[in-house]
């Protein structure tokens, strides 16, 4: 689907969905004058190789980094749940008896939880 300045914009439920660009650049001036030699094609291409070689090697990491992340925070979030359940397990007490003489016993067994 294409449109020229001159022609109404389509609309529609089609153009909500692709939206299609193109272009061309042309330049005068060659960056590597007349000709490239076979020895400069070479080592562009060592170079690209290298650089992807590394670009491969820093990906693996940062995806053994992040399973690592994502594993701790899995764990954190099971303790996060351990330790609310036990804190309304305790918090019941308190609350049936407004903060009376147990709050203490409570505390203490709160803190030696942790």
């Amino acid at each position: 689907m294409s449109w020229s300045d001159d022609e109404e914009e389509p609309s529609g439920e089609s153009v909500n969905y692709v939206v299609a660009l193109t272009g061309r650049c042309d330049s005068e001036k060659d960056p590597y004058g007349d000709e490239i030699t076979y020895d400069e094609l070479f080592e562009s291409y060592e170079d690209m190789c290298h650089e992807l070689l590394k670009q491969k090697k820093t990906i693996v990491e940062l995806e053994s980094e992040n399973e690592r992340l994502l594993s701790t925070v899995s764990e954190l979030k099971k303790e996060v749940r351990v330790l609310t359940f036990q804190l309304d397990k305790l918090a019941k007490p308190v609350k049936m008896n407004k903060v009376g003489p147990q709050i203490g016993v409570i505390l203490l067994k709160i803190t030696s939880s942790c």
